[in-house]
């Protein structure tokens, strides 16, 4: 069991440089192609798997190239706060507009009723 845990560990760790390089995005793999890694990952097992975790992934984390984007909760998204004050403020404008024809038809209906009350 001893003997064999070595040769599992770094085949476990070639399959996962292997799998990790070929999903990391072409345009944030460093120092050389993604194609060339694989061959070196492939070619010089351990070497080439340790060389690629250490050398060639992509940056991870907030401000890497290759990190993968969170979505943002709608109260941290600023272009969707922004959006719902757009709507805000085209709501309130329409209720303004409403009510001011409200008021006008109320006018005008209080005016035709004098009008008739007037000719009885």
């Amino acid at each position: 069991m001893v003997r064999v845990l070595p040769l599992v560990l770094a085949f476990g760790l070639i399959v996962y440089a292997v799998i990790d390089c070929w999903q990391s995005p072409a345009p944030a793999v460093q120092v050389m192609s993604k194609p060339a890694w694989l061959v070196v990952i492939l070619v010089v097992p351990v070497f080439g798997a340790t060389a690629w975790l250490l050398a060639g992934r992509p940056p991870r984390g907030p401000a890497g190239v290759g990190a993968p984007r969170r979505p943002l909760a709608p109260d941290d998204d600023p272009e969707f706060l922004r959006q719902l004050d757009r709507i805000d403020e085209e709501h309130e404008r329409m209720l303004r507009q409403w009510e001011r024809d409200l008021r006008r038809r109320e006018e005008r209906l209080r005016e035709e009723d004098e009008s008739t009350d007037d000719e009885t």
